[in-house]
């Protein structure tokens, strides 16, 4: 109460000093998402659509990956959305630190050839 007080005697206006100063936020489609698919059979789920594959199972009844796609990939293909196809997504995404990790086994596997 007396900082009010104060405040007002010397014509002190509040205001969010962050609100003025903040960058906006940018919207970009160029990140990693860790998802888990299930399909019914081999044919229905390319491994092209993967960065990585992080888990494979499969039985008589349906199979299972675990991997890492690059969100462009979703937003531009349909295959997920199939009948007998489910996609789940982590609720992390995998950002630029896959992108360097990537780069940099890339630069391996070329160095090892």
């Amino acid at each position: 109460m007396l900082s009010e007080l104060s405040a007002l005697r010397y014509n002190y206006r509040y205001e969010y000093k962050k609100l003025r100063y903040q960058v906006p936020g940018v919207l970009t489609h160029d990140f990693f998402v860790k998802v888990c698919v299930s399909f019914k059979n081999l044919q229905q789920v390319s491994r092209e659509h993967f960065e990585q594959i992080l888990e494979w199972s499969s039985n008589e009844q349906r199979c299972h990956v675990t991997g890492i796609i690059h969100f462009t990939k979703l937003l531009k293909t349909d295959w997920w959305k199939q009948p007998g196809i489910s996609l789940i997504a982590y609720p992390e995404c995998v950002t630029d630190n896959y992108k360097s990790r990537k780069t940099q086994q890339h630069v391996l596997e070329l160095a090892e050839l």
